[in-house]
């Protein structure tokens, strides 16, 4: 079933907002009805939504009775009381007669809540269900001008909150059935307050907390602390996904110091019988002198849950397999390739190496750049390839904690890597880490200690974890608490999807994470429409939204033979100290439509010091990719050095790659050798099952393919035409921003080129 709309209507209704997009999406009953695409902000955290344009609430102002009488007769009531009704419309009225009655009632006087459901949410709930009120709440900076503020966002304040004298209740008075939305979010991104939320009501179940008794201090699993330096919501996101998931079945390895796998709050989740000891080359990988960080670490991701002690891990009933690799000795290559390839080649699912988490890596100073080791290169893709029956053993790594001396993450051979889940860290208000290392190899972050500065303050807060001799340590922070907490969160996916590959776990987290702290000014938004972030990443790890993209998920199509580009024997002086630089442009032509997943870029440099260097890649699309940043390391040459990227995830890769090398220090000077572009990726071409949104363009020029491309009239003719098996050519790059329709069967579409085909 589809339904369509005339120019004529879309008109009326782009009226109410420039930024208007109409989708149909069929509820639990199979009706289909009109949205628009919206979103606001919970702290810095941005919520997308899509407003019905069939539902609204209907309430009395304050010491009024409810009227009911100038209710349009295709609206059904579907329950009232005294002072408050909820109505839908018939399936038989139009979006245009929803404007209308809208507009009707709140010139009559009455107060009217639209209703908005989660973005892309297929069906309608009461539990999903969010009514929009007519008012928000902001917090002022010191020294606001609450006058300013009304006169310049149309708002009207109606007072302050007991529990805070710095923030407002206000209301906006306007036909628009947006206004509040847009007004709240124009307030929070202007800079001029601290938080501006619209007042939403929802309804709320019950949901699974254990009985740990130091659940209240975990905030990186349920942020509630009521604190300045924290905003509600700022958290993993995992207490909903725990009433259908808990990492039961999956293993995760903890490589890292010794663990005390004797711990009350360990023991049960401790696969004993399959750990190991590499650093002493025997099966008992308990903590040597010192040793408590492994022992923190698997708590934070596999801490026993409802057992009346301590903490909750975030797959509280996941199994951990303790491998002991770090030693006061220091650890080989040879111990580090055996420790990642633990397990991979186990037939056995239950004794299988899953998720391996690592919360190390070299010394934290972009000094220290590293390289693999051929031999562990080779175990980690070993574990890619083999491991889990050759879906590929996913392995997090923290981004590393050295941001403060201008260390990064791509100078990390582990971090930089295609194959890693790299994780940087944030804090309770979703600001990154002052600690935390960037890169365009992030794929997101997690929520950790947080240290830096909040307003005139600076401040440090840490997570609470499990220690040795059968304690607790409510000091724990760094990027090592948030890679063991993006490693549950993918338990949890694994559990309720065993078959996701690596490469799937990669794209669930791009797709499924949350931004954050949106104005910070390194977000681009990338040619596939994704927002990046080499601070966060794709964003923070939201437990719910990842655990219910695996319950559906269809696994990507096998990956495509990399496109490689390449320019040898150059020797081009690269300006000294200078803001140009020397840039360099390979083009790209793909022989069959390509997603890009990852990207390296490798460069060949002499250079006296190559500390004085910045280098990125700059996309076709315009997205950039920086590497390295000038720093003090007086190290001579990038030898063959390989950067990684996941900034251009689901871009067409086709045109001019832009490498861009930039001195920025006086002194030494240096050439380029050589470089080459590597992009790894799959084809775009994907399923989308039944009742799904298709975008189509507003003006209706699809063509069928293979004819003259004369569009079609309207959209009824290009749907007849695909209905009857035809292909119909849709506007390409138009998938961002025109109206989507429903199509009642499924559809083959590559993106890239607009093919659509129904099946």
């Amino acid at each position: 079933m589809i339904k369509h709309f005339p120019i004529a209507l879309l008109s009326v209704l782009l009226s109410i907002s420039p930024s208007i997009v109409l989708a149909q999406v069929s509820d639990n009953t199979d009706t289909i009805y009109e949205s628009i695409p919206s979103y606001y902000y919970r702290g810095n955290s941005k919520v997308d939504i899509q407003i019905v344009m069939d539902e609204y609430v209907l309430e009395s102002k304050p010491g009024k009775t409810l009227n009911t009488e100038n209710v349009h007769t295709n609206h059904l009531i579907k329950h009232s009381d005294k002072h408050s009704a909820f109505v839908r419309m018939s399936p038989s009225s139009t979006a245009k007669l929803f404007s209308e009655q809208i507009k009707a009632l709140k010139k009559d006087g009455q107060r009217v809540f639209t209703i908005a459901y989660p973005k892309a949410h297929t069906e309608r709930s009461n539990n999903t269900r969010q009514i929009i009120t007519d008012q928000m709440t902001f917090k002022s900076l010191p020294d606001t001008n609450l006058d300013d503020l009304e006169s310049i966002f149309g708002l009207t304040i109606v007072g302050n909150v007991s529990y805070d004298a710095d923030v407002y209740i206000a209301e906006v008075h306007a036909d628009d059935i947006l206004a509040i939305l847009n007004t709240a979010r124009s307030l929070h991104e202007s800079g001029l307050v601290h938080f501006a939320e619209p007042i939403i009501r929802q309804q709320h179940s019950t949901r699974f907390i254990p009985n740990d008794t130091l659940f209240n201090d975990l905030w990186h699993l349920r942020n509630t602390v009521p604190n300045a330096y924290f905003i509600a919501g700022n958290d993993a996101n995992v207490v909903g996904a725990w009433d259908s998931v808990t990492g039961d079945g999956v293993n995760i390895l903890i490589v890292d110091e010794g663990t005390e796998v004797s711990h009350e709050d360990l023991s049960a989740n401790a696969r004993t019988d399959i750990d190991y000891d590499y650093a002493d080359d025997d099966d008992l990988p308990t903590p040597g002198a010192n040793e408590f960080h492994g022992t923190n670490v698997a708590g934070i991701a596999a801490a026993v849950g409802n057992n009346i002690q301590g903490v909750t891990g975030a797959a509280y009933d996941a199994s951990f397999i303790a491998i002991r690799l770090l030693s006061n000795q220091g650890h080989s290559d040879a111990q580090t390739a055996s420790a990642l390839s633990h397990l991979v080649d186990e037939v056995i699912v239950s004794n299988q190496a899953h998720v391996s988490n690592n919360s190390w890596g070299p010394t934290d100073h972009p000094s220290n750049k590293q390289q693999f080791a051929s031999n562990v290169e080779t175990a980690i893709a070993n574990g890619i390839n083999n491991g889990r029956d050759g879906k590929g053993i996913i392995y997090t790594w923290a981004s590393g904690n050295g941001n403060q001396s201008r260390d990064r993450a791509p100078y990390d051979p582990y971090t930089n890597s295609r194959y890693t889940v790299t994780v940087a860290a944030s804090g309770g208000t979703g600001m990154y880490s002052s600690y935390s290392e960037p890169g365009p190899c992030v794929l997101v972050n997690a929520p950790s200690q947080f240290r830096g500065k909040v307003g005139n303050s600076f401040a440090s807060f840490y997570t609470t974890t499990t220690e040795v001799n059968n304690d607790y340590f409510s000091n724990f922070g760094g990027t090592s608490s948030a890679a063991p907490l993006a490693a549950g969160v993918i338990a949890l996916m694994l559990e309720e999807n065993p078959s996701l590959t690596w490469r799937d776990v990669q794209q669930i987290l791009v797709e499924s994470s949350s931004e954050t702290d949106l104005t910070e000014a390194s977000w681009q938004l990338n040619g596939a429409g994704h927002l990046y972030n080499e601070n966060y990443g794709f964003g923070r790890v939201n437990g719910v939204a990842a655990v219910s993209a695996a319950s559906n998920w269809t696994n990507l199509p096998t990956a495509l033979t990399p496109i490689t580009e390449s320019e040898t024997s150059l020797s081009i002086a690269i300006p000294d100290n200078n803001p140009t630089g020397l840039s360099r442009s390979l083009s790209v032509s793909p022989e069959s439509a390509f997603s890009v997943e990852h990207v390296e870029v490798t460069i060949d440099i002499a250079h006296s010091d190559r500390g004085d260097l910045t280098i990125s890649i700059v996309s076709p699309e315009g997205t950039e990719s920086i590497f390295t940043k000038t720093h003090s390391d007086s190290v001579n040459d990038y030898n063959d050095w390989t950067f990684a990227s996941v900034a251009h995830w689901g871009e067409d890769p086709t045109g001019d790659w832009t490498l861009k090398i930039i001195d920025g220090a006086a002194g030494g000077t240096g050439l380029l050798l050589d470089w080459s572009l590597t992009l790894h990726g799959t084809s775009p071409t994907t399923t989308i099952p039944t009742n799904a949104t298709v975008t189509v363009d507003r003006s209706f020029k699809g063509y069928e393919q293979g004819t003259s491309q004369a569009p079609f009239n309207t959209l009824a003719e290009a749907w007849s035409h695909v209905s009857a098996g035809g292909i119909l050519n849709l506007a390409a790059q138009s998938f961002q921003s025109f109206p989507v329709y429903t199509f009642d069967k499924p559809m083959t579409l590559d993106a890239p080129s607009g093919t659509a085909t129904i099946e």
